[in-house]
């Protein structure tokens, strides 16, 4: 109930938005329900600009900041998982967070991870491969899984992810991302204030 809400509260508020206007919501489905491969991908409406994002994205919440930190210092095997986004400032700020964490980073094909000037020594974007193998899979158990931008795109990753027995957060600034465990908790903070 919590992701449907979220999703119909980011529905509204980008219709009502500025410019305001029509949006698209993308619904999981059960396997048999899945639309066929060869149907084509939206391009956007020509003339149209993208919606505006808010300037002024919020300051992480020290206490937590602070909450987090010492959760992650705890523990040893950790994760950081980027899903589409947007900000291009990200991917430097991920790849710093992972470097100081000593953690990879599983990054989705939309995440603007894979590429770019940032440090990839720590980005594996080929995950899907041995994720599927469960022997792996279950010898990859980790202790907490720190998730920036929306749900990966891979179910592959989200199944993996989904039995990840660790703590679970998720940061997004504007409060959108929806939760892949009920138990994950939400910061709405600027993902790259979190990282620094």
């Amino acid at each position: 109930v919590r992701s449907f809400r979220g999703v119909g509260g980011r529905a509204v508020a980008e219709a009502c938005g500025s410019p305001p206007g029509p949006v698209h919501i993308n619904l999981p489905f059960r396997e048999p329900l899945t639309p066929p491969r060869d149907v084509p991908g939206e391009r956007g409406v020509p003339g149209v600009p993208p919606a505006h994002r808010p300037v002024r994205l919020p300051a992480p919440p020290p206490e937590e900041v602070h909450r987090v930190a010492r959760e992650v210092r705890r523990h040893r095997r950790g994760l950081i998982v980027c899903g589409p986004q947007e900000d291009g400032r990200l991917p430097a700020a991920v790849a710093r967070l992972a470097e100081l964490l000593d953690v990879p980073v599983l990054a989705d094909p939309l995440s603007q991870l894979r590429s770019g000037p940032h440090d990839r020594s720590r980005v594996i974007d080929a995950y899907d491969l041995f994720l599927r193998d469960p022997a792996i899979a279950a010898g990859l158990e980790c202790e907490y899984v720190i998730r920036f931008g929306s749900l990966p795109t891979s179910k592959t990753l989200a199944g993996y992810l989904g039995r990840q027995p660790g703590a679970h957060v998720s940061v997004d600034a504007h409060g959108w991302i929806r939760p892949l465990l009920a138990a994950t908790e939400l910061i709405r903070a600027d993902p790259v204030g979190f990282c620094r």
